[in-house]
């Protein structure tokens, strides 16, 4: 896959392990975890993945590392349940957006467990997140309309943005990283440095 063969190379580059936590939010099966966990071995990997058949070839790819939790969630503003729906892209696109706007009649394909950034933080004990990697497929869109809940505990943010899911998505992201220093803009992708970090 193309994210072991250095796509991840600017986010680990921006990353300096002070709070030895990460959260990799829409793991898929892994990669990107396996990434973060040879970059930073003493680092707590938290590889969130809310498909089911996805997160048990999260567990499988991962076994080999263990400072990675694989946690078959979703991460949102609030904790509950949500919806996770095919919008006709497969596995690697499903999305617990209620209505994607790139195609309105999205199928259900199970429901689950939704937890927070602070609710993950206090699981695992740390000061803080050194790196929050979104790929949640218009998720974010939520996420970052409540950054006010958990954006000054996050180092590096870096985000896909996906305006063709939920439009408006990358207004609300610089609304939210408003003050923080972005260091990575390309198409959909961004990384985002606090400002206490890049200070330092």
């Amino acid at each position: 896959r193309m994210c072991l063969r250095g796509e991840m190379q600017a986010i680990v580059e921006c990353v300096t392990c002070r709070h030895n936590f990460i959260i990799d939010a829409g793991g898929y099966i892994g990669l990107a975890a396996i990434v973060f966990a040879r970059s930073f071995p003493s680092a707590r990997i938290y590889c969130l993945e809310p498909n089911t058949a996805n997160f048990m070839l999260a567990v499988l790819n991962c076994a080999d590392y263990p400072n990675i939790t694989v946690l078959n969630v979703a991460l949102a503003p609030t904790e509950g349940e949500l919806v996770l729906k095919d919008r006709g892209t497969g596995p690697g696109g499903y999305t617990v957006v209620s209505s994607a706007a790139d195609n309105r009649a999205a199928v259900e394909v199970e429901r689950v467990a939704a937890v927070t950034v602070n609710s993950l933080i206090e699981r695992s004990s740390a000061g803080g997140v050194d790196l929050l990697k979104l790929d949640i497929e218009g998720g974010e869109h939520a996420l970052f309309l409540h950054a006010q809940q958990w954006i000054d505990k996050v180092d590096v943010i870096a985000a896909e943005l996906h305006d063709r899911i939920v439009p408006g998505t990358s207004e609300v992201y610089t609304t939210a990283v408003a003050g923080r220093k972005e260091v990575f803009a390309a198409g959909e992708k961004r990384i985002s440095i606090s400002r206490v970090r890049s200070d330092q």
